[in-house]
């Protein structure tokens, strides 16, 4: 299968074949109204490289209206060509996370790679309930993606007075591990957390005053 392609509308410039830029083209105008189960997005992380992630479960309400499920998996990858050239041979049955989002994958900036057979086992379909909702809410996947990934401190959640990185542990699916290179608040320094959370983050103002 030929994954490389380039996605216009995003100003993104990879390889595509010319007799396959139409279909790719109007592929990817069809996916801003209808996603389809399969589907395997490269999702552009806040330090310039990407991950994926795949529609799990469509849930269809009203019209052309749906609440989207995806799994997301524990890849990491420097730049957009090298998730194209790799994505289609990766072992896509153990995600590390399973989300309901927000919103659509083009409001987050992720890009459509193409679509794959699902691996992952059915049965986490059983906890998608009546309202299509995976463990019965949504979420942005960023709240958990960038600290999954050691992009943003694990403990720093604002909403969480007591062990705030359980507010994350619970995206995670059971005896998942985290990232090898996850980090904590401790791992900062005052001036990269002030840089990262701002001033007015309650975890910076608790740094401020115990120094």
């Amino acid at each position: 299968m030929n994954c490389e392609f380039s996605i216009f509308e995003l100003g993104i410039s990879c390889k595509l074949a010319p007799a396959g830029r139409t279909s790719v083209l109007k592929k990817i105008v069809m996916n801003k109204k209808i996603l389809k189960e399969g589907e395997v997005y490269a999702i552009p992380l806040s330090d310039g490289n990407y991950t994926i992630a795949q529609l799990y479960n469509k849930y269809i309400f009203g019209k052309n209206k749906s609440f989207d499920t995806f799994t997301f998996f524990n890849y990491k990858y420097n730049s957009l060509q090298e998730i194209i050239e790799k994505w289609y041979h990766l072992d896509m049955s153990s995600p590390f996370a399973i989300a309901t989002i927000n919103s659509k994958p083009w409001i987050y900036g992720w890009i459509l790679l193409g679509e794959k057979n699902i691996e992952t086992d059915i049965i986490y379909k059983n906890n998608i309930l009546k309202l299509g909702h995976y463990n019965n809410y949504s979420t942005d996947p960023y709240s958990f993606l960038d600290p999954f990934f050691g992009l943003y401190p694990w403990d720093c959640d604002p909403d969480v007075d007591e062990a705030p990185e359980k507010s994350f542990i619970k995206h995670l699916l059971p005896n998942y591990e985290p990232y090898e290179k996850i980090k904590y608040l401790k791992d900062y320094s005052t001036e990269e957390l002030i840089h990262l959370l701002g001033e007015e983050h309650i975890r910076v103002k608790e740094r401020l005053k115990k120094e």
